[in-house]
């Protein structure tokens, strides 16, 4: 590999980020490692006088440890400062708030049933004066004509105090609160329409407020030019970044086919306008003074689209790192561009240490490595002086590139590979760059009016364009071989993963024995821990209710067998399946999945649901038995019976359709488990349980596990 000292920027972007890492996952004191921080400042300092004075002092590696530990230091200060709840003045603080004046941070967005907005609390009051407080929340307000009109820099008033985000109540399901946390956000508000009052507008920054204008302002300009609903979605997360209406089927269509990222507004995008750029203005190159304008240009105008598109984090860190390589070019600099590209990643983790808990962060840049790294020496293995030829293996490489350092994430997030990538992204990332510069052009010149027409054809192309890579995608989802799904890693056999990969690469290289000895440990470390998952998950016996607001999700799982039983308006819903018990059919192993219709309160259909399920499953009437264990769910009213005829059962899951109160339905049925469903509104305040009877509420619990 390339020698350490040609990338000088690991040295300090290396334990910073293990000082990120250490200050978001551990509780340790902020006191003994600003000691730390302070001690190892001191000894860089000695160093650099001693050396000095003595020019032949030859103790470098104290100076390395020094700096190595100091940086650490400052990656855990840095988390520590950005946390905001820890703050004297955060509006959690002040439990005896009576009522919170909150300042929209952003246009609100629109939801199925509220409307949602990022706000900071500003002030509270607390014995009817007003406090100055800080902190950010999300607000849900409930949809009316009055919420509609509130904007960026609103302020609100409202005496509903916050509720802190809940978190993930289903095993494997996505964590928002710890997502939120990240960007500072552990309470929301929800808001019924007479529990607010506008009180006027508050703070706004002129650059966001304009920033705003002009998004909005351009997705005015989609939404009348191309008119339908489909492609304008497409289109304004395409060159705005706007994705509040794109659709659930079409997100999964571009994920399927590994082209996920044209929907973001990134560095493709960022790096498109660029190429564009430095083609329209190559005139400039002649001479030393007017390469510079042109690159303080270039830089300007990349900072005007990142501006126009809402100054989202990816596109930032985009803007980001193409001006620090345009600048390191002028100065020259670039002699090696990893160092350049890490440099700005340097910058971006110094001003929000968080951005490395992004997953946008964390594909970019290692996409970014693994193109700058593997390219030039991938794509010499083909040669061609065919034009159009070279242009697809040019494109095709820099995809296997990207692919090869971001596909073991793409696994541990998304828990899916998708098989079409190469021949997706020779067939989008044209057509999407051509819809990028002609939508452009399009927006630009629409501030012409006597160009009207002109601006009118070039919308048809960008739909008809727009339009074709919609269909190609969809399809391609069709294909039954299109993407693997169901593939689970964990973290640690994520890193392995990159071990073996970076090992493959250094002997590859360099031909060094050593990558050759650390490829197969990581290789039978990565084996072992397969074979560990998979005896764990063939002894697994275990009965899981989800907890599903309003509906009823049972699960009994038998190695990697499962029998799901739960209304097919459950199993038929993708978008809630995928939320909140996809992911940990993954990680539990799924070879053979049933679904059981929840029909116990039909009659008729009970009658003929006397049957064994995947092999392993009884079930007559309202009860299930799995290894000698019956599983009651009642329905309607339990008749009454004797004390020592009372039915004995393992468990008892109290859904919507159980019509008895829970103290009566106590008296006629004894059991080892009772599991409150979410669907039930059954209340269990003053119901006085038996000794020794495991009661689960899951409204208030989340999921139900238990071991069979």
């Amino acid at each position: 590999m390339r020698p350490y000292s040609q990338v000088p920027i690991l040295r300090l972007l290396l334990p910073l980020c293990l000082g990120i890492v250490c200050g978001i996952f551990s509780g340790i004191s902020i006191y003994p490692v600003l000691a730390v921080m302070i001690i190892s400042f001191l000894i860089m300092l000695a160093y650099i006088i001693i050396r000095k004075l003595k020019r032949s002092f030859s103790y470098r590696h104290y100076f390395g440890v020094a700096v190595f530990i100091f940086f650490i230091a400052t990656g855990f200060m840095l988390i520590r400062l950005n946390t905001t709840w820890l703050e004297k003045y955060h509006y959690t603080q002040f439990t005896n708030a009576e009522a919170y004046l909150i300042r929209l941070s952003e246009p609100w967005h629109q939801k199925a049933k509220s409307i949602k907005a990022e706000g900071d609390v500003v002030a509270v009051r607390v014995n009817n004066a007003w406090k100055a407080t800080r902190g950010k929340t999300l607000v849900y307000f409930e949809n009316s004509n009055s919420a509609k009109k509130l904007k960026y820099g609103s302020l609100v008033i409202t005496q509903v105090h916050p509720q802190e985000i809940p978190p993930p109540l289903n095993p494997g399901s996505f964590n928002y609160k710890r997502f939120l946390s990240f960007h500072q956000i552990y309470n929301q508000f929800y808001l019924p329409a007479d529990a607010w009052t506008f009180e006027g507008m508050g703070y706004r920054s002129s650059l966001w407020q304009q920033a705003y204008a002009y998004r909005d302002l351009f997705l005015s300009e989609i939404s009348n030019q191309i008119l339908i609903p489909r492609e304008v979605a497409v289109c304004s997360a395409l060159l705005v970044g706007y994705v509040d209406q794109l659709d659930a089927d079409l997100v999964s269509a571009y994920a399927s086919s590994g082209a996920l990222h044209v929907l973001s507004v990134s560095g493709l995008h960022v790096g498109l306008i660029f190429v564009l750029l430095q083609k329209l203005f190559f005139f400039m190159d002649k001479n030393k003074l007017a390469y510079m304008l042109k690159q303080l240009f270039i830089i300007l105008l990349i900072w005007f689209y990142a501006f126009i598109t809402g100054l989202s984090a990816p596109i930032l860190r985009s803007a980001m790192m193409i001006s620090i390589i345009l600048i390191a070019k002028y100065l020259r600099r670039d002699s090696y561009m990893l160092n350049t590209t890490l440099a700005s990643a340097f910058i971006i983790l110094c001003i929000n240490p968080f951005a490395l808990t992004e997953v946008g962060f964390q594909l970019s840049y290692l996409a970014v490595i693994g193109i700058v790294y593997l390219h030039q020496r991938f794509v010499t293995l083909i040669y061609t002086s065919n034009h159009l030829l070279n242009a697809a293996w040019q494109l095709t490489s820099v995809s296997i590139c990207a692919q090869l350092v971001t596909f073991p994430l793409g696994l541990l997030y998304f828990n899916q590979f998708p098989n079409l990538f190469l021949i997706s992204n020779l067939a989008i990332i044209p057509i999407s760059t051509v819809v990028i510069w002609v939508a452009v052009a399009a927006l630009m010149l629409s501030f012409v009016s006597y160009l009207s027409v002109i601006v009118f054809w070039l919308w048809k192309i960008v739909f008809a364009l727009t339009w074709l890579m919609n269909e190609m995608l969809v399809t391609a989802e069709q294909f039954r071989y299109a993407v693997i799904k169901g593939v689970y890693l964990t973290i640690g056999q994520t890193w392995l993963i990159y071990i073996i990969i970076a090992m493959a690469v250094w002997f590859l290289l360099y031909k060094n024995r050593r990558a050759v000895y650390l490829f197969y440990i990581s290789s039978f470390l990565l084996i072992l821990s397969f074979i560990y998952d998979q005896i764990l998950i063939n002894n697994q016996k275990k009965l899981i209710v989800y907890a599903i607001k309003g509906q009823s999700a049972i699960e009994i799982m038998n190695g990697n067998r499962k029998v799901f039983i739960s209304s097919d308006e459950v199993f038929n819903d993708k978008s809630l399946i995928r939320f909140n018990i996809e992911r940990y059919w993954y990680e539990t192993g799924m070879k053979q999945l049933v679904h059981l219709p929840m029909i116990w309160n039909n009659t008729r259909a009970a009658e003929k649901n006397d049957r064994v399920i995947n092999r392993f499953v009884a079930t007559h009437e309202n009860f299930l038995c799995y290894e000698g264990k019956l599983i009651y769910i009642p329905t309607g009213f339990v008749p009454f019976s004797a004390k020592d005829n009372r039915i004995k059962v393992h468990t008892v899951i109290v859904t919507d359709q159980c019509k008895n109160k829970l103290s009566t339905l106590l008296q006629r049925v004894e059991t080892k488990n009772l599991i409150i469903d979410a669907s039930s509104k059954i209340k269990i305040k003053d119901v006085a349980f038996p000794s020794g009877t495991n009661v689960y509420d899951l409204r208030k619990q989340g999921a139900a596990m238990i071991e069979m």
